[in-house]
């Protein structure tokens, strides 16, 4: 970021984390398009400091509500991630008791078809002998 970006009054050249802060705070602050024009007025030279003060302290509250924001946002997401979980899992469970409830089913199945065929060929050779005898 050039010097340009800031007024006159706010150079330290010697304090480099300030610096750094007020340049990223600088940074955001036009990135968000909250940039005002600022023209100094050596008359108002004085007055410098307070207004980086003013702009550092509103700018402060913005992130710390942003930053609330953002934490109430991970837990919902964390809760609504938590659900999900859940719900898969019981999803699973019940998934499980399905499969073995449909193998029950599926050899109770066979079963029945074997014993349906063995009646159906044992009344086939009962009518097969009645036939025979004369019915």
């Amino acid at each position: 970021m050039t010097k340009d970006k800031f007024p006159p009054e706010w150079d330290d050249s010697d304090d480099t984390v300030g610096k750094k802060a007020r340049e990223d705070a600088v940074k955001h602050y036009e990135d968000a398009h909250y940039r005002q024009e600022f023209t100094p007025n050596p008359a108002d030279a004085s007055m410098m400091g307070h207004n980086q003060i003013v702009w550092l302290q509103n700018e402060c509250k913005r992130l710390v509500k942003e930053r609330d924001e953002m934490r109430k946002e991970v837990d919902r997401v964390k809760l609504e991630n938590n659900n999900l979980y859940t719900r898969v899992a019981d999803a699973l469970e019940v998934n499980e008791h399905h499969q073995n409830l449909n193998g029950k089913l599926q050899t109770r199945l066979t079963e029945v078809e074997e014993e349906n065929t063995k009646l159906h060929t044992h009344l086939d050779k009962q009518i097969e002998a009645a036939r025979k005898a004369g019915m």
